[in-house]
């Protein structure tokens, strides 16, 4: 494999912060995540069938929610989920702390303070085809939610 060292870092802006993506290739993806007090993705809950990733608090403590029973809600027909409800982990992140999220497990974050957080994802490869939101007890693909 061909080494480069000519990368430049891609910056993407989203309603609750930036992503500065400073890698992601076939094996891996690292990403600096600057993340104010909005939920990701306007609250909702997303998730990946694929990416596996760890995120490591920098700065500031980061507010996460992680739904532990997913698997088990979707796996009953749509029909018969009103009675069911989501279990969530909600925790809180220091600097130095960190968590890893495997696939099918929806999580969303945000700074535990007015300020900013910062923290470093780093995963399995990323791509926007394995974003996956969870409204109630359905859930969709799509891009970001607005």
């Amino acid at each position: 494999m061909k080494e480069r060292n000519d990368r430049t870092h891609i910056k993407v802006v989203k309603p609750w912060g930036y992503e500065e993506i400073f890698e992601n290739n076939e094996l891996y993806c690292g990403k600096l995540l600057t993340v104010g007090d909005r939920w990701s993705s306007n609250g909702k809950f997303h998730y990946h069938q694929e990416k596996d990733e760890t995120f490591f608090v920098i700065s500031d403590a980061l507010n996460l929610d992680v739904i532990t029973n997913f698997r088990e809600v979707i796996a009953v027909p749509r029909h018969k989920r009103q009675d069911l409800s989501f279990n969530i982990l909600s925790m809180v992140l220091y600097p130095g702390m960190s968590y890893r999220i495997s696939p099918f497990f929806p999580h969303r974050f945000k700074s535990n303070n007015v300020g900013l957080t910062r923290f470093i994802e780093a995963s399995t490869h990323s791509d926007i085809i394995d974003n996956y939101y969870v409204d109630s007890h359905d859930f969709v693909m799509g891009r970001e939610p607005k």
